[in-house]
Protein backbone atom coordinates (compact mmCIF):
# COMPACT_ATOMS: atom_id res chain seq x y z
CA UNK A 1 0.00 0.00 0.00
CA UNK A 2 2.88 2.37 0.70
CA UNK A 3 3.90 2.25 -2.97
CA UNK A 4 0.40 3.21 -4.03
CA UNK A 5 0.39 6.09 -1.57
CA UNK A 6 3.74 7.50 -2.75
CA UNK A 7 3.06 7.10 -6.45
CA UNK A 8 -0.46 8.47 -6.12
CA UNK A 9 0.71 11.54 -4.26
CA UNK A 10 3.62 12.38 -6.52
CA UNK A 11 1.74 11.97 -9.78
CA UNK A 12 -1.31 13.85 -8.52
CA UNK A 13 0.70 16.77 -7.15
CA UNK A 14 2.58 17.35 -10.39
CA UNK A 15 -0.25 16.71 -12.83
CA UNK A 16 -3.19 18.35 -11.09
CA UNK A 17 -1.22 21.03 -9.25
CA UNK A 18 -2.84 20.34 -5.92
CA UNK A 19 -1.48 21.65 -2.68
CA UNK A 20 -0.30 19.59 0.26
CA UNK A 21 -3.54 20.03 2.21
CA UNK A 22 -5.62 18.66 -0.68
CA UNK A 23 -3.28 15.71 -1.18
CA UNK A 24 -3.44 14.93 2.53
CA UNK A 25 -7.23 15.25 2.58
CA UNK A 26 -7.54 12.86 -0.38
CA UNK A 27 -5.32 10.24 1.25
CA UNK A 28 -7.26 10.49 4.51
CA UNK A 29 -10.49 10.04 2.56
CA UNK A 30 -9.07 6.79 1.16
CA UNK A 31 -8.54 5.53 4.70
CA UNK A 32 -4.81 6.15 4.97
CA UNK A 33 -3.63 6.79 8.51
CA UNK A 34 -2.89 10.49 9.15
CA UNK A 35 0.78 10.02 10.07
CA UNK A 36 1.42 7.82 7.03
CA UNK A 37 -0.40 10.28 4.76
CA UNK A 38 1.57 13.27 6.08
CA UNK A 39 4.86 11.43 5.56
CA UNK A 40 3.84 10.37 2.05
CA UNK A 41 2.91 13.91 1.04
CA UNK A 42 6.12 15.35 2.49
CA UNK A 43 8.28 12.66 0.85
CA UNK A 44 6.55 12.96 -2.53
CA UNK A 45 6.96 16.74 -2.63
CA UNK A 46 10.65 16.41 -1.75
CA UNK A 47 11.29 13.63 -4.28
CA UNK A 48 9.52 15.48 -7.07
CA UNK A 49 11.24 18.75 -6.16
CA UNK A 50 7.91 20.49 -5.81
CA UNK A 51 7.83 23.72 -3.84
CA UNK A 52 4.22 24.26 -2.72
CA UNK A 53 4.79 28.03 -2.61
CA UNK A 54 5.92 28.14 -6.25
CA UNK A 55 3.10 25.84 -7.31
CA UNK A 56 0.56 28.02 -5.52
CA UNK A 57 1.95 31.08 -7.29
CA UNK A 58 1.71 29.42 -10.72
CA UNK A 59 -1.82 28.17 -10.14
CA UNK A 60 -2.91 31.53 -8.68
CA UNK A 61 -1.41 33.56 -11.52
CA UNK A 62 -3.18 31.45 -14.13
CA UNK A 63 -6.51 31.69 -12.31
CA UNK A 64 -6.09 35.45 -11.68
CA UNK A 65 -5.83 36.01 -15.44
CA UNK A 66 -9.22 34.34 -15.88
CA UNK A 67 -10.73 36.54 -13.17
CA UNK A 68 -9.25 39.78 -14.49
CA UNK A 69 -12.53 41.37 -15.61
CA UNK A 70 -14.23 41.08 -12.22
CA UNK A 71 -14.34 43.71 -9.46
CA UNK A 72 -11.36 43.51 -7.10
CA UNK A 73 -13.32 42.22 -4.09
CA UNK A 74 -14.93 39.45 -6.15
CA UNK A 75 -11.59 38.56 -7.75
CA UNK A 76 -9.91 38.26 -4.34
CA UNK A 77 -12.71 36.17 -2.86
CA UNK A 78 -12.86 33.79 -5.80
CA UNK A 79 -9.09 33.41 -6.09
CA UNK A 80 -8.72 32.68 -2.37
CA UNK A 81 -11.56 30.12 -2.48
CA UNK A 82 -10.02 28.49 -5.56
CA UNK A 83 -6.63 28.14 -3.89
CA UNK A 84 -8.12 26.75 -0.68
CA UNK A 85 -10.05 24.13 -2.70
CA UNK A 86 -6.79 23.18 -4.38
CA UNK A 87 -5.12 22.64 -1.01
CA UNK A 88 -3.17 25.86 -0.61
CA UNK A 89 -3.86 27.90 2.51
CA UNK A 90 -2.38 30.19 5.10
CA UNK A 91 -0.89 33.63 5.31
CA UNK A 92 1.26 33.11 2.22
CA UNK A 93 -1.81 32.46 0.11
CA UNK A 94 -3.55 35.56 1.43
CA UNK A 95 -0.47 37.63 0.61
CA UNK A 96 -0.35 36.07 -2.84
CA UNK A 97 -3.99 36.96 -3.48
CA UNK A 98 -3.36 40.55 -2.37
CA UNK A 99 -0.32 40.76 -4.64
CA UNK A 100 -2.12 39.38 -7.69
CA UNK A 101 -5.43 41.16 -7.21
CA UNK A 102 -4.22 44.47 -5.86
Amino acid sequence: MRGWISSGVSSRSSIRRQGPARLLRDLLAHGVERRTAEQAVRRALEEEGIDPGLEARAVAAKRARHLAGLPVAVRKRRLLAFLVRRGYAGAEVRELVEELCG
